[in-house]
């Protein structure tokens, strides 16, 4: 975004004010039972409607959390129902307005906001993989609390060594099918062991070359070379020694072939991470140009408008350094969010549409105040400007010494004082001439401002 160019045409989206104005929340009288005529008589049937009617009106002034109307609000309700007491459509609207008051209190008072209301829907149904069904994002969050609960579970069995885990890790693989991936891991867990734990592995290697050992039967084996050597056997002295031989030598080549595959199964890994990482840099690149693409957009929408007010007389090398300023901010404050870590998840998992859909929605939410910032820290007067702009109609009753007089064109900087007039007057649209006159060719700015 090194231009002008790169500001588009777009709607800006408009916050709506969702509050409820409560200040005069205090409850009214609510009987609605109109008195009869002198003389007249009440059948049953007629005592039982307006008895009807009268509740239905009573029923909107308070919840059962004692949470009252507006008197403004319950005044209109009673003045419907008594000009309507015996429409039964009236009833029902009366019950409708009463309770869409209600629900709207209850979502105020538990969020505060629909802004609010709606993010909180958006978090939970991402938890439920994009469902908004209310029994699976409650079936979804039990299930996350569930696995929460596990792994710190696991993690206080790992952190006080307790063999427990080990026992759950097999007891898990087996359930799954993938026992054969606990003798992957055991040797790479040896090798951390080794380098972190030095006296631990010796220790640990020990027991097992001993217990090997055994198994091998090599303790007999020792004694029945000694038993012929004392006998002066030489013969089957021998014999046993090459044995013994014969014996180590098959271990060696049994270790020779697990460590050629070991590393085979190692490369083949390292390939296919590396063709991975390959297949994820390349999308990220492709991804990573329509990312600019939209982030130009948004930044375009929010600093097109000071382009066209106090920043129209930019010059272009001023332009592509606010430009410059504004995309680092940009990256800065994105590298600030949760927004890395969830951008490359959804890359890695072959999602490009969402991430570019998660980068919109993020782009759009921040565009605003990050050019606002580049822009008030670069010129610190269009701060003030916007504050000027928000007093103008105070202002258009001053007058001052150190007016502005409004000419319809710009004068040539040959008729200007440039010692007293400053890159910022002219981005603003005024200037100090050099017979002293104060002048602007800003039509916001032809009455009396100050510097």
């Amino acid at each position: 975004m090194s231009d002008e160019t790169a500001v588009l045409d777009a709607p800006i989206e408009s916050a709506v004010d969702t509050s409820v104005d409560t200040s005069a929340e205090t409850p009214v009288e609510n009987s609605t039972e109109v008195p009869t005529e002198q003389g007249s008589e009440n059948t049953p049937e007629d005592t039982s409607e307006k008895t009807e009617q009268s509740s239905a009106v009573k029923d909107t002034t308070a919840k059962d959390s004692g949470v009252a109307l507006p008197k403004s609000i319950s005044q209109a309700l009673k003045a419907l129902q008594d000009g309507n007491p015996n429409d039964p459509n009236i009833r029902s609207a009366v019950k409708q307005l009463r309770d869409a008051f209600f629900s709207n209190q209850a979502m105020v008072k538990e969020f505060g906001t629909v802004a609010a209301a709606k993010e909180a829907k958006a978090i939970l149904s991402e938890l439920a993989g994009g469902s908004t069904d209310l029994k699976t994002i409650r079936e979804q969050v039990s299930s996350t609390k569930g696995t929460l609960e596990a792994i710190a579970e696991s993690d206080a069995l790992l952190y006080s060594g307790d063999p427990q885990l080990v026992q759950n890790v097999v007891a898990d693989l087996k359930e799954e099918g993938k026992l054969d991936s606990l003798g992957k891991l055991t040797g790479h867990f040896l090798e951390a062991t080794k380098t972190e734990d030095p006296e631990a592995f010796v220790g640990l290697q020990r027991s097992i070359l001993l217990d090997s050992l055994y198994e091998s039967n090599f303790p007999q084996t020792v004694n029945a070379l000694s038993a012929a050597l004392k006998a002066g056997d030489t013969d089957k002295a021998k014999s046993i020694v090459r044995s013994v031989v014969r014996w180590f030598t098959s271990e060696q080549d049994t270790d020779s072939q697990r460590l050629s595959l070991t590393r085979q199964e190692n490369q083949r890994l390292e390939a296919e991470r590396k063709q991975s990482e390959s297949r994820y840099q390349s999308v990220y690149s492709e991804v990573a140009k329509q990312t600019n693409s939209i982030s130009d957009v948004e930044l375009g929408k929010s600093l097109r408008p000071l382009l066209q007010g106090e920043l129209k007389d930019l010059s272009r090398p001023a332009l592509e350094e606010l430009a410059r300023l504004i995309k680092s901010n940009f990256s800065e404050r994105l590298d600030s969010e949760a927004y890395p870590s969830k951008i490359e998840k959804l890359l890695r998992a072959g999602k490009k549409e969402e991430a570019l859909a998660l980068h919109r929605k993020t782009a759009s939410a921040i565009a605003k105040e990050v050019v606002e910032k580049a822009v008030h820290t670069r010129y610190p007067q269009t701060k003030r400007s916007v504050a000027a702009k928000a007093a103008a109609p105070a202002r258009q009753k001053a007058t001052s010494s150190g007016a502005y007089v409004y000419v319809s064109q710009r004068p040539d900087r040959t008729q200007m004082n440039m010692t007293k007039t400053t890159d910022m007057d002219l981005v603003l649209g005024r200037a100090t001439l050099k017979d002293g006159r104060r002048v602007t060719w800003r039509q916001n700015h032809r009455i009396a401002t100050k510097d």
